[in-house]
């Protein structure tokens, strides 16, 4: 007997602000837990990116670059970006979510 898991996509996209940091604008929670992630930089300026609020988990992701989280290898919950390199200019990010009830 299998159990059907439903899931079900989610885009989003923000601009993150040349000069700004964490929170506000920059955070997207998502409203279910997040088994499927990817994240794609469409601007030529890297951008930091901070995963559940968690201070460890912070990686910069390259201008012009995607970053996939494959479904089990991470629970993502959320994601919050800043953008405070000298001379920063707005970077433009889209995400696709596999969301899970």
């Amino acid at each position: 007997m299998s159990i059907a898991i439903k899931r079900y996509p989610k885009c989003y996209s923000l601009t993150v602000a040349a000069g700004s940091s964490y929170g506000g604008a920059n955070l997207t929670t998502f409203p279910d837990v997040c088994g499927f992630l990817q994240i794609s930089n469409q601007t030529n300026q890297d951008v930091s990116v901070k995963l559940n609020g968690d201070s460890q988990a912070v990686f910069t992701l390259p201008s012009l670059s995607t970053q996939v989280f494959d479904w089990l290898d991470l629970t993502i919950y959320s994601v919050d970006f800043a953008n405070t390199a000298s001379g920063a200019i707005d970077v433009d990010i889209e995400m696709i979510a596999g969301l899970q009830p």
